[in-house]
């Protein structure tokens, strides 16, 4: 009996000793993509709380390429030792799995899922000179406009993407599918008219909203954002269809593997950094909204949710695997 209990301190008091003495040195965030972009202002967000709460220096590393494969996969290659963390989007998790035949990752075998940072709702935006003014109105308009629409992306596989063409496939609209190398130039189009709508973020819309540039008909998350409290939700309109309520979101993992006594403290972590006040603040105005307490459970629930729903729009926005 002694002799077990000596064999089962052994192996617990490693675990301990990992979860008192981490971090011990600088920690790495991997970004995959490039600078500026609002994970990347997320990212280096909770960096700075981070190496303040565990007193050790942060460092952001931008990797990008392949929309997001690049970064994704080093992540999940690294030591799980808690130094080499990831914030990523769930496109870069969950649209690459539809879109290519082979993934150097899966996202359930190499990585776990730490904190879901905060949801990014896409805002339903059409031209000022588009006569409709809800989106059971534009649903309508787009079936009697066969051929005459377009809609706007900043790539294929993006929300913005699989949102349009769910619209054009449900409504039968043969709209075109333009696309653009970032949602800035696909408001500068919508302001030209030269495409007619598009599901964008809400830190893109929202000025243009306000200026009455564009008409902001619905917001895609079960409840209206804080940027853009006077639009109202799809659901509110009765469009009750799941795949226009599908968000994305910005979230931390780490590699599969890491002690679950340094995601507890990740966790941990992570939570006391979105719930203070600057840093909610700045996520709001970026069009997001931060999810005040997180959990890798709820996470990982919210990401089996998502997954299947993200397969069926790629499917049906025609989108053939690489």
């Amino acid at each position: 009996m002694t002799s077990c209990a000596t064999l089962l301190v052994h192996l617990i008091s490693p675990l301990s000793a990992v979860a008192q003495d981490y971090p011990i040195r600088p920690i790495k965030i991997v970004v995959p993509f490039a600078p500026g972009g609002s994970t990347d202002i997320v990212a280096r967000m909770l960096g700075q709380r981070l190496a303040t709460s565990m007193r050790q220096p942060v460092i952001v590393e931008n990797k990008p390429g392949a929309t997001g494969i690049l970064g994704v996969d080093a992540v999940a290659k690294a030591q799980p030792d808690g130094y080499t963390l990831l914030v990523t989007t769930s496109s870069s998790l969950m649209s690459s799995r539809f879109m290519y035949e082979k993934l150097p990752f899966i996202v359930e075998r190499d990585l776990s899922l730490v904190y879901q940072v905060a949801q990014v709702p896409a805002v339903l935006v059409v031209n000022s000179d588009l006569r409709v003014n809800s989106a059971s109105e534009l649903l309508k308009y787009v079936s009697t406009n066969k051929g005459k629409l377009a809609y706007g992306s900043w790539g294929l596989g993006t929300p913005a993407h699989l949102a349009g063409a769910y619209m054009d496939f449900k409504q039968h609209g043969e709209m075109a599918h333009a696309v653009y190398k970032g949602e800035s130039l696909v408001m500068q189009e919508l302001l030209a008219g030269r495409v007619h709508m598009a599901f964008i973020t809400a830190s893109i819309a929202a000025p243009h909203i306000a200026a009455g540039n564009v008409r902001g008909l619905a917001v895609t998350s079960a409840r209206r954002t804080p940027s853009l409290p006077q639009v109202p939700t799809m659901q509110e309109q009765g469009v009750l269809d799941p795949a226009y309520r599908l968000t994305g979101w910005i979230g931390l993992a780490v590699p599969a593997s890491t002690p679950s006594a340094i995601v507890k403290r990740l966790n941990d972590e992570t939570r006391k950094a979105v719930q203070e006040e600057g840093f909610r603040s700045r996520v709001t105005e970026l069009g997001m909204d931060p999810l005040a307490d997180s959990s890798p459970e709820a996470f990982k629930s919210a990401f089996q949710h998502d997954l299947p729903i993200w397969g069926e729009l790629i499917k049906q926005a025609g989108i053939k695997p690489q």
